[in-house]
This record gives structure tokens, sequence and C-alpha cells, in this order.
């Protein structure tokens, strides 16, 4: 981890605890709200900081079985998508 200040190091150690993600992935989440633990795990859980890689992982499944169905098929998909309550 880089050198950061006591108090960028106690907002990456609160926006892991709150998000289970990694603390390059809190750095840059925090980095990008101006060091504003409330946005950025906001901005986390809302998807605004991009897609993550399970996003592209469901995709990808999702564009491996489109077209797979014959005419007469219809392909039904639900996606359920847990965050965790505050």
């Amino acid at each position: 981890m880089p050198p950061y200040s006591t108090s960028q190091k106690q907002a990456i150690a609160q926006f892991v605890n709150l998000t289970n993600s990694k603390d390059s992935v809190a750095s840059k989440s925090l980095r990008a709200t101006g060091w504003n633990v409330e946005r950025a795990v906001d901005a986390f859980f809302a998807g605004t900081a991009g897609p993550s890689k399970s996003t592209k992982f469901l995709n990808e499944v999702f564009d491996s079985y489109r077209g797979k169905s014959t005419s007469n098929q219809k392909s039904n998909f639900t996606l359920l998508i847990l965050v965790p309550s505050r």
C-alpha cells in the first residue's frame, strides 16, 4: 500500500469493512470521491465505480447462451444481485 495518511488508512479500512473489497479497490474508489467514505461506498454499491469482474463474467456467460435457442423457444434469464444491507 502506498504511503497514506492515518485518516486515509482509516477510510480504506472502513471501506473494506463495509464492502468486503480489496484495499486497491478501496483506495481507487476513495480517491475518486475525495476520500469521502459514504460517497465511495454509495458509488461502489450503485455500480458507478465501473463494471465489476462479476458483471463482466455474467455478461460473458449470458452471451455464450445467446442465440442457442431455436425459433420456437424463448430464453428467459433472471439476474439476481444481492447487496449487503448497511
